[in-house]
Parts: structure tokens; C-alpha cells; sequence
């Protein structure tokens, strides 16, 4: 997300435990991709110690060994991976299109990019009691996500996103970024209507087929333990390759 740094994490003793990139997360401070530099119950005392109220992303092992030490989880996910090469998609699906009067369009991007939409896409996409629910007082730090592919483009945007569009506004999204396996998608969500059934699947499909094309190895995305849509993805080829848990560590940041 924008405005990521890479901090050190340093014991009382002045070690340094841990490094992490600092961002944010339901308004909290937040450490992800943390890399465990010395012993893993040195590295949670000194995040419990210096970190509190901040919220962690990180392997099973650390947060679990953090939950011990008063952390309350609140995800439980799977980062997802496609190999792209060995298990190559169909190139014919880079041209998979819906139906009828749905429209696909790739994002449109700065003043013209539909924040406000997608806004509104995403509170009907994720409901009360879907696992990646976000409350309304958290979906700032969502905004401020799509804005920044969309407007400022901090973090580029990989041509596999695109965007169906029923009448004015979307209906369906893919937002795919670069990552370090490759294409990573950021989103990927649709109106819950009986009509727009297997939206997600199709822009999923010719997403893999366009990053293919351009000669992307991998294609990556994180899912929710609980979420249906996991099937879905293990249809489509991904794969688990690795299981990262979110918790807050007690305290105020």
C-alpha cells in the first residue's frame, strides 16, 4: 500500500529481532512481510514490548507465538499461487468477454477512475458475515488502496485488471498489481446479483491468460481461510504455497 517503509524491529537490549515493512491496517499501524532475524520468542516479546496496538501480518508460527502473548487474530489466509508456465491457461481465454449488455473495459484510471463505485461495489460484494467484511468505518483504508492503483499509480497495475460495467457503473472488478512472484491480485470481487454470476471466474480466466501472454511466470492472491471463493480458485489452478495469519498485539499504538 502507499506510504510502505522497511523498519527495524530492536530488542530491550538493542538487538535488532526483526525487519518488516510498516504500513496500515484498520487504522492501526501495521508490520507485514516481517523477516524473524533472531529467535521467534525474542522477535514476539519485542513486537508485544514496542508495537502495541498494532496489527501484524505474518507466517502461522510467529502470530501464533504473538496470540500467546495476548494478540487477538482477526484473518487467517492463504497466499495462492498459479503457475502460469507449467500449467499454462488457454490463450483463447485473454478474450473472454460477458454477455448481453455488460460491457468489459480495462480500469479507467485518474480523475476518470470510478472510486466512488467501487466504493459501493465493495460494501455489496463483502456483506456483514462474509469472511472479508470490512466495516464502514475501516473501508477508508480500501479507498485509499483502489486510489492509489487507480489515480496515483504508486503501485503499477498489471493489464489483466479490467472492469465490467453494466449501464454506468461496474458490476465486477479485477485489480491486479506487480509483485514479487508476479501479477499479485489485490481484488477481485462482483456485484452479488444472480446476473452477474461468474464474473468473477471470467475476468479471473482471461486475467491469467493476458499475464501469460506477456510472459508472467506466476500469478498470486490472498484468500481468506473461510471463504468460499477458494474452491473456486483451487479450480482455476491456484495453489497454496504458504498460510499467513493477521492479529493486533494488546495495547494503544
Amino acid at each position: 500500500m502507499p506510504g510502505q517503509s522497511v523498519e527495524d524491529l530492536v530488542d530491550r537490549s538493542g538487538v535488532v529481532v526483526a525487519r518488516y515493512v510498516r504500513g496500515t491496517r484498520f487504522g492501526r499501524p501495521c508490520a507485514v512481510r516481517v523477516e524473524e532475524l533472531g529467535p521467534r520468542t525474542d522477535v514476539a516479546a519485542a513486537l508485544a514490548e514496542t508495537r502495541p496496538g498494532w496489527v501484524v501480518v505474518a507466517g502461522e508460527d510467529l502470530c501464533r507465538a504473538l496470540v500467546d502473548v495476548g494478540a487477538r487474530q482477526v484473518r487467517h489466509a492463504h497466499q495462492m499461487l498459479r503457475d502460469l508456465r507449467a500449467d499454462p491457461p488457454d490463450p483463447g481465454w485473454a478474450a473472454l468477454a460477458p454477455s448481453g449488455a455488460l460491457r468489459l473495459t480495462e480500469p479507467p484510471t485518474g480523475r476518470h477512475a470510478p472510486l466512488a463505485d467501487l466504493h459501493d461495489l465493495a460494501v455489496l460484494a463483502y456483506p456483514p458475515g462474509h469472511p472479508d467484511h470490512v466495516p464502514e468505518d475501516d473501508m477508508a483504508e480500501v479507498d485509499d488502496y483502489t486510489a492509489g492503483l487507480l489515480r496515483d499509480r504508486t503501485t503499477p497495475m498489471c493489464p489483466a485488471s479490467a472492469l465490467v460495467f453494466d449501464g454506468p457503473r461496474p458490476v465486477a472488478a479485477l485489480l491486479v498489481t506487480h509483485g514479487p512472484p508476479g501479477p499479485w491480485v489485490g481484488n477481485v470481487m462482483r456485484h452479488p446479483g444472480a446476473r452477474y454470476a461468474g464474473l468473477g471466474s471470467l475476468l479471473l480466466r482471461r486475467g491469467m491468460a493476458v499475464a501469460a501472454g506477456h510472459g508472467d511466470r506466476m500469478i498470486g492472491l490472498a484468500v481468506s481461510h473461510t471463504n468460499p471463493a477458494r474452491r473456486l480458485y483451487e479450480s482455476l489452478g491456484f495453489r497454496s504455497t504458504a498460510v499467513y495469519l493477521t492479529v493486533v498485539l494488546p495495547g494503544t499504538p
